[in-house]
Formats: structure tokens, C-alpha cells, sequence
């Protein structure tokens, strides 16, 4: 007999019944290579997805639409909203340009059915997130069994240990097939017809299925069992013997030539022997997850996901509901993304539709920036350098986006893309006319220098790109009669103003001078200045024209509700049931608005809340996620734990995916359905790390802020390893029944402040220990009401 799995609390999860459906499965990665666990006991099925697998792409060459910017600028400067909304779809569908992104392809499913000798008692399916490794235990006839399996991280392989311990080997059959064609529901509901083929190939202990289409793509899955008896029974299929100890390893290779085939058989039939398999990958997976460590104190977190999100649905949701999430999004990150690879697609890299929601692409308006937040603080840069990877292989598109679009130098990345083109490619007016994507880009790679402090990529990679934003801008951006900037035509993503329409009656999505463009121009053009001074040893006439311009950007305005208004000009009316928070770029994910900035900082917590209680049916999974993190740097932590426990209420499934909107219709996110099961987006939950991070520190160059958003519920706990910008690394620890908080952190000296007191800094003492790390800094302190006493 074995014993169970012994679980770790909040860095693991369990489940008491068996997925049937690869939404609830769990989900296994490398970065390359995805694997989703699910079936029952005797048809256990492993969906393999990898993330290149995409197909479908139509890439014609852009139109050269530039001549018809000064009418639509025309126009919106007489108020015409509407008929300027549609000037570059019209002609654009008047030329017959069709194109369309990629879409993310599930992979083949490895079939595995057994006999089970009785009925099964006790069962339950468990994932490891500090291991990287899922599992199923029950019992059967007084004895305990358990299968286990992992995405190799040492060995670029899906490993399953399938003997059912303390029992009797029971023959398997296995076989390759496509993922289930019912999975093929268009944007209408509409089922679409797929025409996959598979032809497959045995040999002494492997199997191999190749597949071909849909979309006239091709993939090669092999298994290898080793030297296990087997036969092959007929068709696809073969029947396997397993022996204690025993494993099998599979891989999947993109339209693989002959000689690539040859290659990974070989390779896995020396893996199948290996017995330090788990070992080796365990290593490297611990490694990455134990960089930056969150454990909380608190009551739950021996149960199972079932009991926790019952609990929440009934409206008490469990902090160690919470506490899980947060790993588990740490988790994701880690399997989703790796050196080398691309970073995470909406749904991380685990997907079973073959026509996905929004194909399961790189969105540049949040989605993207989300799925990567928690990475630098984390102590992953790697999960990030798959997104400048993306990015640079596609520069020349965006310069054709950029001179096509507006007649400007640059570039100018799409609202979305997928991995083989860069070009704008959709005909809605919020994706043709939303300019803001290179800057926000942009500020990942700042931040991987202010996280890192990589001066050779700030100079190689950063600054480069940095400038493309600026000169794109520099073209772009019109000086009005006032003196001032504007930006226009854009987009506030995704929102509109209220009160102007299309001829058509729809919404007009086409703004000037949204608040988010002039937040992001302020931005990247001071991070730009930034680093050329100091790459360059000081200034010179590129920043010098940058400062101009910056001196030339018109200031935030505040509304009638005295909230930051979404649009700096007075003709667009605040429309506030809507799932973006852009507008508050310059407190979240910006840094521009600080306590210290009054009138603008009460109109950010203004703003925010009216999409929380007036605009709270329009919001998503990955918007309240946002909020979370909106809240924290308001200081508000009541509000940022809500934010996490609505979103736990109404799109948790019960493997912990997040979804895009809760298909239940029970008022807290909006109404969106493509097809009867949840639109998983993985994002939402990279966003609960970031957001739990956020709410226990945050740092600036110079600046770090302790706890400046905790609840009141979360008493004991402890942070280790966070990274903070401007270099060092911080461990923080509190008990709020004893009282008590303690930090210590690396690096430079800094202003720190506690909680969410504007005005008050700590004193620090500084000691020299004999490390790699240098100086030390120690600050402790108690818990008073709202105050605080700080001590060495």
C-alpha cells in the first residue's frame, strides 16, 4: 500500500469527483507543451495541446488607407462620430480585404482504458502546484491506489505513471485520437464540420498517430512504453501490460519530416527507461515555483475545491479559496510559460475548441499584460521574454500597420494578434483605430529593466523598441489651435461614449483624446528619456523633442460625477457599464497617480466605483481581477478583497480555471456565450497572483509600500522572495493576532510606507551581512488600529 498524496494546504488543490470535460481538467505544461488530465478510472483521456499549434491564418497585404485619415479627422472634429466610425471599414470591405488571425488548435487525446475490479471508494484527482504534478488517488477492496503524471520541465516530455499500486497489473489499451469534433462551435453556436485524418504507425513499444487538418495543419503524437508486453489489437489501438514502476512518455511535434520522427522515438525510448524522470523535472519546477513563496494562515485550506467554491457561491467565499488561487495562478505562469517560448494565449496553453473563443490569441488591450504581471515581481523574468520574442519577429508588420493605417514612422502593433502575422487585420473600429498597444507593450520591457536590471537589454531591446513607440507618436499626435496634443482617431478599449451612433444605430466606437492615450504617451516617453540618459550619459535632441512633447499633453479632467472622466475631451460622455477600466491606466497599471496626487487619486476611486456597483453586471472575470489591483493602490482593502471574492463567486471552475464571464446569469458579469460551457481564460487567474501581490507590497525606484492593502481576515502570513523595481528582494511576514509585521529586503535604500498611510515614512536601520545579497534592510513594527509603530 502507498500512502496518499500528502497535500500542502493552499499550494495544491483536490478535487472529489472526476472531470469529464477538459474545462475541468488539470492542467499540466512546460510552456512548450500542455497536457489536460481528465476521464474516469477506467477511460482516462490526456489532451495534449503545443503553443504553436495554430492554423487558419488568412494574411493579406494591408490596404494603404493613409489618404483617408484627414477626413475622419474631419469629421470628428465636427461631431460626426458615427459616419467617422465607419470611413476605413467601408473601404476596406469595398477592396474585399478579408483576413483573419490564426486560431490555437487543440491536439490529439491518448486514450487509456482499463478494467477496475470492483467498486471504487474515497477517490480524488489532485494537483501539486510546487511540484508540477497531478494524480488520481481511490481505494478498491480495502487497498489504496494512485496514478500519477507531469509535462516534463528537464525533459520536454508527458510522463504518466499508470500502474495502479497495491494491485494486480490490469492490461491497458491505448490509442490516439482527435480532440472531440462536438468541440467545433462557431461564434453563432453553430456546429462546423472538421475533416481530420489520422493515419498511425507501431513499433517494438511506441505507438504514433499522425493527424491532418483541420486547416491543413498536421501534428505527430507518440507514446512510448518501453520494453512493456504489448500487442497491437486492431485500428489505432494497442493493448499494453504494465509492471510496478512502469511509465509511459509522449510527446507531440508540429508537422514533424521523417527524420524528426525517427529522432523523438529514439529520444523517448531512452526517457522510458529512466527511473529519475519525476526527479529531474521536480528540480527544475521547485526551483522556479519556490522563487516567490506565498503562504497565509488561514481557516479551509484542508479542504477540497468542491467545498470551497460551494462556500463561496453561497456568498461566504473561504480566504484559503483565495490563497490556492493565487498559487495556482503562480502555477500556471510557470506552465504556460518558460525561456524560449511564447508567452501565455488567453487560455495559457491548454485549450480543447477548435475554434476557440477570440481563437485564443495574444490581446495587447489587457489580456496579454495580465497573464504576465505577477512574473517580474515573482522572480520568473523568463515567463516575460517570450512576449519581446513575439514582438520582434513581427516589427516589420507593425511599421506597415503604422504607415498604412496613419502615415506614420513607428510601429504601431494590433489590438491582437497571432504568432504568424502582426498586421491589423479586423474590421471593427475599436480594433482599426486603437493606437495605445506599443505603449503599453513597452512598459513590460521597462519594467523587465527595473526588475532586472539588465542594462544590455535595456540599450539592445528596450530602447530600440521604446523609440519605433516614440517616433510613431511623433507623427501622429496633432497640436491643436489650444497648443495642446490630441490623439485621434482612437479607441478607449473597448468602451464607447454615450450619445453618438453609427448610421447603422450601433454604438460609435471611434473617440479623440482618450484619457488612457495621453496616460501612455506620458509614459513611454519618460521611461524613453529615462534610459537614453543613462545609456547615453545625458540628453540630447531625441529627448529634448520628447520633453517637448510631453510638455505639450493636455491634464486629465474630471467629470460631473468626480470621477476621472474615460475621455479628456467634453464632447464624450462617461458610458460606465463597461468591463475596461483604461482610464485608470495612470494609477493601475501606471504609476503617474500617487496619494500624493489628491484630486486625481479620490477621482480614480470614484471611477472605479462606479463600475463596481453601477457597472458591476458588465464586468468579467479578468476585469475584476483589475479591480483588485485598482483598489490596492487606492488603499483600500475591504474593496480589493471583494473584487477577488466576486470573481470567485461567478467564473471559478472547480479545477480553478477562471472563466471570461459566468454563463450562470446571475448579474455579476456580463451575458457573453459561445456554445453551453464556460469561455476559459486563464488570465483572470494570472491577475489574482499579481492582485494578492500587489495588496501585501508594491515597489517603486526609491519607494516601497508594506501591506498597503490587507485584509483584515488575512492574520497571519508571510511573503518571501518578492522582487521590486529598482532592484533587491523582500520578505515580509505579519501576525495580526500577535500584532506583530517584519520585512526585510535587498538593494537600495528606500522611502517605505506602511499600509495605507499617505503622508508617513519608516525609519530604517541597515545591517551588512556576509551574503550575496549585500545589505540588508530590517523593519519591524505592531498593528494599531489605523496607525502604526515602527521599531529595529
Amino acid at each position: 500500500m502507498i500512502p496518499k498524496q500528502e497535500f500542502q494546504g493552499i499550494h495544491s488543490s483536490w478535487m472529489e469527483s472526476a472531470a469529464f470535460d477538459w474545462r475541468d481538467a488539470s492542467p499540466l505544461g512546460n510552456g512548450e507543451l500542455g497536457a489536460m488530465q481528465f476521464g474516469g478510472l477506467a477511460h482516462e483521456r490526456i489532451l495534449f495541446n503545443h503553443e504553436r499549434y495554430f492554423g487558419g491564418a488568412s494574411s493579406p497585404e494591408l490596404p494603404e488607407s493613409s489618404h483617408m485619415l484627414a477626413e475622419v479627422r474631419s469629421l470628428l472634429d465636427a461631431g460626426d462620430f458615427g459616419t467617422a466610425n465607419d470611413i476605413y471599414r467601408r473601404a476596406w470591405r469595398e477592396l474585399g480585404y478579408i483576413a483573419d488571425s490564426a486560431h490555437y488548435i487543440p491536439g490529439p487525446v491518448l486514450n487509456i482504458r482499463r478494467e477496475i475490479p470492483g467498486a471504487f471508494r474515497s477517490y480524488r484527482r489532485w494537483l501539486d502546484f510546487s511540484k508540477g504534478v497531478a494524480g488520481v488517488d481511490w481505494q478498491l477492496n480495502g487497498q489504496q491506489f494512485q496514478r500519477t503524471a507531469f509535462v516534463s520541465s528537464a525533459d520536454a516530455c508527458f510522463v504518466l505513471n499508470p500502474c495502479e499500486e497495491g494491485g494486480a497489473p490490469a492490461e491497458m489499451m491505448l490509442w490516439f485520437a482527435p480532440q472531440d469534433l462536438a468541440e467545433a462551435i462557431d461564434h453563432t453556436d453553430r456546429q462546423q464540420p472538421l475533416n481530420i485524418r489520422q493515419t498511425t504507425t507501431f513499433g517494438p513499444g511506441w505507438l504514433a498517430s499522425r493527424f491532418d487538418g483541420p486547416d491543413e495543419v498536421s501534428c505527430t503524437v507518440i507514446a512510448h512504453w518501453g520494453d512493456l508486453e504489448s500487442a497491437r489489437v486492431g485500428g489505432h489501438t494497442v493493448r499494453v501490460t504494465p509492471k510496478p514502476g512502469c511509465r509511459i512518455v509522449a510527446n507531440m511535434l508540429i508537422a514533424p519530416t521523417p527524420e524528426q520522427l525517427k529522432a523523438e522515438t529514439e529520444r523517448l525510448a531512452v526517457l522510458v527507461g529512466r527511473t529519475d524522470l519525476q526527479a529531474r523535472h521536480e528540480a527544475i519546477h521547485s526551483e522556479r515555483y519556490g522563487r516567490c513563496v506565498l503562504d497565509l494562515d488561514v481557516d479551509g485550506a484542508e479542504l477540497s475545491n468542491d467545498e470551497l467554491l460551494l462556500k463561496a457561491y453561497r456568498g461566504d467565499v473561504p480566504d484559503a479559496l483565495l490563497a490556492r488561487l493565487a498559487n495556482f495562478g503562480r502555477y500556471l505562469l510557470i506552465a504556460s510559460a518558460n525561456k524560449g517560448t511564447l508567452p501565455p494565449n488567453l487560455q495559457g496553453i491548454w485549450n480543447g475548441n477548435y475554434l476557440p473563443p477570440w481563437w485564443c490569441t495574444f490581446f495587447f488591450n489587457e489580456n496579454l499584460q495580465m497573464a504576465i504581471w505577477p512574473a517580474l515581481p515573482g522572480g520568473l523574468p523568463e515567463c516575460v521574454e517570450g512576449v519581446f520574442d513575439l514582438l520582434e519577429e513581427r516589427m516589420d508588420d507593425f511599421r506597415t500597420n503604422a504607415k498604412n493605417m496613419f502615415a506614420c514612422r513607428g510601429i504601431l502593433p494590433p489590438l491582437y494578434m497571432s504568432p504568424e502575422c502582426g498586421l491589423k487585420k479586423n474590421l471593427q473600429a475599436h480594433v482599426q483605430f486603437w493606437t495605445g498597444s506599443g505603449a503599453w507593450l513597452a512598459q513590460i520591457y521597462f519594467d523587465y529593466w527595473l526588475h532586472t536590471g539588465d542594462r544590455e537589454f535595456l540599450a539592445k531591446r528596450a530602447i530600440p523598441f521604446m523609440r519605433e513607440v516614440a517616433w510613431f507618436y511623433e507623427d501622429f499626435l496633432v497640436e491643436g489651435k489650444d497648443g495642446l496634443l490630441h490623439s485621434y482617431p482612437g479607441n478607449s478599449p473597448e468602451n464607447h461614449p454615450l450619445g453618438h451612433v453609427t448610421a447603422k444605430g450601433h454604438p460609435a466606437r471611434i473617440c479623440v483624446d482618450a484619457t488612457m492615450d495621453f496616460a501612455l504617451v506620458r509614459e513611454v516617453l519618460g521611461n524613453l528619456i529615462e534610459a537614453v540618459r543613462l545609456i547615453e550619459g545625458g540628453d540630447n535632441e531625441d529627448t529634448n523633442r520628447w520633453q517637448g512633447m510631453l510638455q505639450k499633453l493636455p491634464p486629465y479632467r474630471i467629470n460631473e460625477d468626480g470621477a476621472i472622466a474615460e475621455w479628456v475631451d467634453s464632447r464624450q460622455k462617461d458610458n460606465y457599464h463597461h468591463r475596461h477600466l483604461s482610464h485608470l491606466y495612470p494609477l493601475f497599471p501606471g504609476f503617474e497617480i500617487t496619494p500624493d496626487s489628491t484630486e486625481l487619486f479620490e477621482a480614480c476611486r470614484i471611477a472605479v466605483e462606479k463600475r463596481l456597483v453601477v457597472g458591476l453586471a458588465d464586468q468579467t472575470g479578468w476585469s475584476l481581477s483589475h479591480m483588485a489591483h485598482i483598489y490596492s493602490r487606492l488603499g483600500k482593502p475591504g474593496r480589493a478583497l471583494q473584487s477577488l471574492q466576486l470573481l470567485c463567486r461567478s467564473v471559478v471552475g472547480v479545477n480553478l480555471f477562471t472563466a471570461h464571464n459566468d454563463l450562470r446569469d446571475m448579474g455579476i458579469t456580463m451575458d457573453y456565450r459561445k456554445g453551453p460551457r464556460p469561455l476559459v481564460q486563464t488570465e483572470a487567474n494570472n491577475g489574482i497572483t499579481s492582485a494578492v501581490y500587489e495588496m501585501l507590497a508594491f515597489s517603486t525606484p526609491g519607494m516601497l509600500r508594506l501591506l498597503p492593502a490587507l485584509p483584515w481576515s488575512w492574520r497571519r502570513g508571510s511573503l518571501k522572495g518578492l522582487r521590486l523595481r529598482g532592484g533587491g528582494c523582500l520578505d515580509l511576514e505579519w501576525d495580526r493576532t500577535q500584532g506583530w509585521w517584519r520585512a526585510r529586503f535587498t538593494g537600495e535604500k528606500r522611502r517605505v510606507l506602511f499600509g495605507n498611510d499617505r503622508g508617513k515614512s519608516l525609519e530604517l536601520q541597515s545591517e551588512t551581512v556576509e551574503s550575496a545579497d549585500g545589505i540588508v534592510h530590517s523593519l519591524e513594527g505592531v498593528f494599531h488600529e489605523s496607525a502604526f509603530v515602527a521599531s529595529i
